[in-house]
C-alpha cells in the first residue's frame, strides 16, 4: 500500500541504515517491515557479537556485517534511534501510543529508555502508557524490578497516575452475568460468593469461575439453556488458594495430550498460527520428548480443547491464537 510504503521511506530515511539494525533486533515485524533480512551469526566464530541484519535495499548492501560498537554507547544509540523512529512515525501529524505491559517486569536500561522516549520535547505527538502489577510479586524474584520507586524518573507535570483498583461488587455481577450470558439479576447471589472468593480480582474472578465449571459447581442445562448452580455448595468450597494455584490446578487435570501441546505451543511465542503449531508437533516425536503420542490430527483436537476450557483464545482478525492470562 501506498501509506505503508510512505511511513516505511520516513523512517529509513530518519533511522539510517545502522538505525534499522537496531529496529530489527528489538522487533523482527518491523524488521521485515522495513524490509530487512536477518542474517545469523558466522557458524565459524558463534560468540563473536549478536546477530546481525542486513537489508534488502541496493543501497545498503555495505552495511557491517558485525556491530562492533562500544558496550557503554550501544544504549545511548539505542535512545537516538528510538526517539527519531518514533518522531518519524507522528511526522504526519498523526499522534502515536506506545504501551508497555507487565512493566514490574522491566530491567532499569527499558525504563530508562521509556523515560527517554518520554521527556523527548520535539515529539508532543508521542504518547507513552506503562502498566505494572504491585500484588503477587516477590522482590526475591531476580526479574522484579520495583516499578513503583523506579517510576520516579518519570515524575514532571506530564505524567498522570491512574491506580485501578480491584472491582467492586456490582462490577463482579456485571463480569460473572457477561460471563455466564445471564442478566445480573439471576446471577446476584453466585456473584456475591465469587466476589467473596477472588476478592474483585478480574484474573482471580475469571480463573475461579473456570475452576467451578471444571469442579462441576456450575452446571449447563440444555433443557433450559442456562447455567445452574446452588450457591450454598460453592460457598461451603474451600478456596483459600490464590489465582496462580487454581490455574495449576486445573492445568494438573488436562489430559496428557493437552497439556503436551499447551507445554510445546508456550514455545511458540505470545501467539501461534494453529496450522503450523499442528504441522509442528505433526513433525515431532513426542513420545520421546515427552512420553505421549500426539499427531497433527490430534494436535488440533486438543488446540480446540484448551479454547474451549479457556486455556487459549483465537484472535481472528489476527488469525492467531494467543494464551488467555495474555
Amino acid at each position: 500500500p501506498v501509506a505503508a510504503d510512505k511511513i516505511r521511506v520516513r523512517i529509513r530515511q530518519a533511522i539510517g541504515v545502522s538505525g534499522i539494525s537496531v529496529i530489527a533486533s528489538l522487533s523482527p515485524k518491523l524488521g521485515s517491515f522495513l524490509r530487512v533480512v536477518w542474517q545469523s551469526r558466522d557458524p565459524a566464530s558463534p560468540d563473536e557479537g549478536p546477530p546481525t541484519f542486513v537489508t534488502t535495499s541496493k543501497e545498503e548492501e555495505n552495511v557491517p556485517k558485525k556491530d562492533n560498537i562500544r558496550v557503554d554507547l550501544r544504549l545511548a544509540r539505542m535512545k537516538y534511534t528510538m526517539r527519531e523512529f518514533f518522531k518519524a512515525l507522528t511526522s504526519d501529524g498523526c499522534p502515536c501510543v506506545m504501551i508497555l505491559d507487565d512493566a514490574q517486569w522491566a530491567d532499569q536500561e527499558s525504563l530508562e529508555l521509556a523515560r527517554h522516549l518520554h521527556a523527548d520535547p520535539e515529539n508532543p505527538l508521542f504518547m507513552l502508557i506503562l502498566t505494572w502489577r504491585t500484588n503477587d510479586i516477590h522482590e526475591e524474584e531476580s526479574c522484579y524490578t520495583a516499578v513503583g520507586s523506579s517510576i520516579g524518573i518519570f515524575s514532571d507535570d506530564l505524567v498522570r497516575r491512574i491506580n485501578l483498583q480491584n472491582l467492586s461488587q456490582d462490577g463482579i455481577t456485571l463480569l460473572v452475568a457477561e460471563a455466564l450470558q445471564m442478566p445480573s439479576s439471576q446471577v446476584t447471589k453466585l456473584a456475591k460468593v465469587v466476589f467473596s472468593k477472588a476478592f474483585g480480582n478480574p484474573f482471580h474472578t475469571k480463573q475461579y469461575i473456570a475452576w467451578l465449571e471444571q469442579e462441576y459447581q456450575l452446571r449447563w442445562s440444555a433443557a433450559r439453556s442456562l447455567w445452574r448452580w446452588d450457591e450454598n455448595k460453592i460457598e461451603m468450597h474451600d478456596t483459600s488458594y490464590t489465582a496462580g494455584e487454581l490455574v495449576k490446578d486445573r492445568l494438573r487435570k488436562l489430559p496428557q495430550k493437552s497439556l503436551t501441546v499447551l507445554k510445546i505451543v508456550s514455545n511458540l511465542g505470545q501467539s501461534f498460527d494453529e496450522i503450523g503449531a499442528c504441522t509442528i508437533i505433526g513433525k515431532m516425536d513426542t513420545k520421546e520428548l515427552f512420553d505421549v503420542d500426539v499427531n497433527s490430527g490430534e494436535t488440533a483436537q486438543c488446540l480446540e480443547a484448551l479454547v474451549q476450557g479457556g486455556f487459549l483464545e483465537r484472535r481472528v482478525a489476527l488469525q492467531r491464537t494467543v494464551f488467555a492470562h495474555d
